[in-house]
């Protein structure tokens, strides 16, 4: 025993969580494989049945695919994040065996005359041109399996929008993954409904659901309950369920047993 030592604790409820919700597939950075303790962890992540969805610039994603090829298997697609005007590179043979996203970093935006200092991730709809263009641009490389673009859908926007999307992909032949956030678009203002983000999230999975083209992404698991954005997820501070959180575990319990 090291008395005046620090002690180290994992919290195993963020895994407990997702198998008690149902949930399969994580976004995270792509930090995390390059952090050796993170990526251990992973792994454990990987042998109770998760896979983890890699998203970084492509640097850095060719940079954690070469120092960590040993540890892939855990990852089960990458999300390249693109910057407007960035050039192209061509990524290694290693992403040929995984299937590839693309995305764009979206930062600061006005509104009304306000900037808002936020950064997020995905093609804003409609912007169908800017998305048409960079894949076009980037799977002229072709040295990686293209999955599909990513969009974002902001709080305020309709649900419905998912439709048009879909639309979109079925004229293009492609998938796009959704990231439904959760967060409203000014930063200073909280989203701590339950029941309509709850309502959100499943009438997004029932679109989701009845569309082969349509991928959707969650933002955020738990709670950020503070700084920039702060809204509610589908755990709380101490990591129980949100009734958004037993909505989407019924949910798919349901579609399980039809």
């Amino acid at each position: 025993m090291e008395e005046f030592s620090r002690k180290r604790a994992r919290n195993d409820y963020t895994l407990l969580r997702l198998w008690q919700i149902g949930l399969k597939d994580v976004r995270v950075p792509v930090q995390d494989l390059l952090d050796e303790t993170i990526r251990t962890r992973m792994q454990d992540y990987q042998h109770a049945g998760i896979q983890f969805h890699l998203c970084g610039s492509a640097n850095k994603l060719i940079q954690a695919a070469q120092q960590c090829s040993e540890h892939l298997q855990s990852i089960s697609s990458f999300g390249l994040i693109t910057q407007q005007n960035e050039p192209t590179v061509t990524l290694p043979h290693i992403f040929s065996t995984h299937n590839v996203w693309l995305s764009i970093a979206s930062t600061g935006r006005k509104n009304d005359g306000l900037y808002f200092h936020s950064v997020t991730s995905g093609y804003k709809w409609p912007l169908t041109e800017e998305a048409t263009q960079a894949i076009k641009t980037w799977c002229d490389t072709r040295s990686f399996t293209f999955k599909g673009v990513v969009f974002q859908l902001p709080w305020e926007s309709d649900i419905n929008t998912l439709h048009q999307i879909d639309d979109w992909c079925e004229s293009q032949g492609i998938s796009a993954s959704v990231n439904i956030k959760l967060a409203k678009e000014n930063p200073a203002l909280g989203n701590f409904d339950d029941r309509a983000i709850g309502e959100r999230i499943i009438a997004a999975m029932n679109i989701a659901n009845a569309s082969t083209h349509l991928n959707l992404q969650l933002d955020t698991y738990a709670d950020i309950d503070r700084g920039y954005a702060p809204r509610n997820g589908l755990l709380d501070r101490h990591f129980n369920l949100r009734p958004s959180a037993v909505s989407i575990k019924n949910w798919l319990r349901s579609a399980d047993s039809k």
